[in-house]
């Protein structure tokens, strides 16, 4: 296997990296109204299952040789550019939507109280 042909394989598996950390934001949601240590400990071992599902796939699929260091070194390097950039992007995205959702709430539930008042004064 010559550089050339090593080159394109961690390409392929920093992808393969970077789509996982896609894969992470369903459990990243949960980790968030699941609180304890149990519930976090079973999403992360989910969630790297899945991803070990998707490499040995990925791995099938483009017949990646075997155990190589630097295809795990991609996975991982892809995974954390994922959560160093993408990742704060959705995050904040993700805070704008509740913290609308939220205040569209609030305003709704006030002005449903405030139609009651009026309706008892008359």
């Amino acid at each position: 296997m010559d550089a050339a042909n090593q080159l394109n394989i961690f390409l392929i598996c920093l992808c393969a990296g970077f789509v996982g950390g896609v894969l992470y934001e369903p459990f990243a949601v949960l980790h968030k109204f699941l609180q304890g240590k149990a519930a976090s400990a079973v999403l992360d071992i989910a969630f790297f299952l899945l991803f070990a599902a998707f490499s040995v796939g990925v791995s099938a699929v483009f017949a990646l040789p075997g155990f190589r260091v630097y295809m795990y070194a991609g996975n991982i390097l892809g995974l954390i550019l994922y959560a160093k950039s993408i990742r704060r992007i959705v995050d904040f995205s993700q805070k704008v939507c509740y913290n609308r959702v939220r205040k569209g709430l609030k305003r709704r539930k006030s002005t449903k109280n405030s139609k009651k008042k009026e309706v008892q004064t008359i």
